[in-house]
């Protein structure tokens, strides 16, 4: 069979987090769960909530950082 294209995965393939990349505010994650968004903003420090579990199980990337617009993120919020 094929592989799929990036735009027809349904979830990450492996957890790609890191220590040295944590999900401070105004980072980007990719979800690593089906049904979930494919990527978020954290309106907050999650590093916590989206780390590896105590046995280094789950976690999810952090792939990136808002460095222009965070005003617009915290609008999004309220809204």
């Amino acid at each position: 069979s094929k592989p799929k294209k990036f735009g027809d995965l349904q979830r990450v393939g492996f957890a790609e987090y890191h220590q040295n990349n944590p999900h401070k505010k105004y980072t980007l994650g990719l979800a690593g769960n089906p049904g979930g968004p494919n990527f978020y903003i954290n309106k907050k420090d999650n590093t916590a909530l989206h780390a590896p579990d105590q046995n280094g199980e789950g976690g999810e990337p952090c792939v990136g950082k808002v460095i222009i617009g965070t005003q617009t993120v915290d609008l999004m919020e309220t809204m």
